[in-house]
């Protein structure tokens, strides 16, 4: 079964993996805990936390196939609507069609 939910704070180490076999996809020489480092994934947590960031795993065939992070805030004419910008987007080459 396909689904997408919501990670938990407890499943980062399941998004470091997945952002680790993305930015090696395109660029293989790089270092993924540099670029993606502690403070980057406590950020992400905090996030979570305060609502301002939502990030969704993708699991087909009961495997992870991919994630979104989105970063959210409200309308600048109407608090009460959120408007989401995907900040980060990786569907696995496996899972792709």
């Amino acid at each position: 079964m396909d689904i997408v939910e919501a990670l938990l704070p407890k499943d980062l180490p399941v998004l470091r993996r997945l952002m680790a076999e993305y930015l090696l996809e395109f660029d293989p020489a790089s270092d993924p805990r540099a670029t993606w480092d502690d403070e980057y994934y406590e950020a992400c947590r905090l996030g979570l936390a305060s609502g301002t960031h939502g990030i969704l795993l993708a699991q087909a065939g009961g495997e992870v196939a991919g994630f979104a992070i989105v970063r959210m805030e409200r309308q600048w004419y109407r608090a009460s609507l959120l408007l989401g910008h995907i900040e980060e987007l990786y569907v696995r080459a496996d899972s792709r069609r």
